[in-house]
């Protein structure tokens, strides 16, 4: 058909109480109509987290969630249908090593914990928008990756160390993604975590903490690599609070939002957590 000058669009406010929409566990499905020209058609998709779907770049407060499209070939007088699945648009990026101050001298293979959140703190569990850059900082072989790309939070890339000396001492693994669309949002976002053979540094396990409400429970935080006894923490007051005894915590959400719980011991030493505590 005849090309349009404009783009057709179209406005609906998604929520699994919604009569055009169901939900599960793993996705809220919703079937929307638009009209479209016929013929060879492309269909775009962006969600917001707010029922106001402008941007801060336009004045609003809303931040893209996710984004999708697909292109479809249209036939006249018809009902069409056409699918489409969204990517989460990428805000804040989270890694961790199951064990960062491996035994020097010793070969092993450990996972890589890499997850990709939203705007709002929300762990991604669908594809990423784009996929997260997986990178080693030791190009010396003594480290290697099974995979330099993450697409979804369902990949789980693997660390090889030979049992070698690293020259610098250590390798910085680093995930990587030019996420989000929204420019307001900026970008790109990053974040690191060092492989030290041999130290006697602090680690947690797991490495970061994602909550999926403010309602959601205590989570369990072991503290390793120490014998020194417990004297302080901070970073996180008013967004989390910190119960039982060393080296085992209770962490529990208190309020919506991100940041980072470190805790202090008697020797000097510290250990820092990533935290992100969604809204819903």
């Amino acid at each position: 058909g005849t090309v349009p000058n404009s783009r057709g669009e179209v406005f609906y406010a998604l929520s699994p109480q919604a009569t055009y929409c169901t939900s599960s566990p793993a996705a809220l499905t919703c079937t929307l109509s638009v009209q479209a020209y016929p013929g060879n058609d492309w269909f775009a998709v962006t969600t917001y987290d707010q029922n106001n779907p402008t941007t801060p770049s336009s004045g609003g407060s809303s931040h893209i969630i996710s984004t999708g499209g697909v292109a479809a070939t249209v036939a006249t007088n018809a009902s069409n249908t056409v699918s489409i699945t969204t990517s989460g648009v990428v805000s804040k990026v989270l890694i961790a090593l199951t064990n960062p101050v491996p035994p020097a001298g010793t070969a092993l293979t450990q996972n890589v914990h890499v997850v990709g959140l939203d705007a709002d703190n929300n762990v991604i569990v669908g594809n990423y928008d784009q996929p997260l850059a997986l990178t080693d900082g030791d190009t010396s072989g003594v480290t290697s990756l099974s995979t330099g790309s993450v697409a979804n939070a369902s990949v789980v890339p693997t660390l090889t160390y030979t049992g070698g000396t690293i020259p610098s001492g250590s390798a910085s693994i680093t995930a990587t993604t030019t996420s989000p669309s929204d420019s307001q949002n900026r970008g790109p976002f990053h974040s690191n975590v060092l492989l030290i053979p041999g130290s006697i540094a602090y680690y947690s396990t797991p490495g970061y903490l994602t909550f999926g409400s403010v309602s959601g429970g205590a989570q369990s935080l072991t503290i390793n690599g120490t014998t020194a006894a417990y004297q302080s923490v901070s970073g996180c007051i008013g967004t989390v609070t910190v119960s039982s005894t060393p080296p085992t915590y209770a962490i529990t959400p208190v309020a919506a939002g991100s940041c980072s719980l470190q805790f202090f011991y008697a020797n000097g030493n510290s250990v820092t957590i990533p935290i992100a505590i969604s809204p819903n």
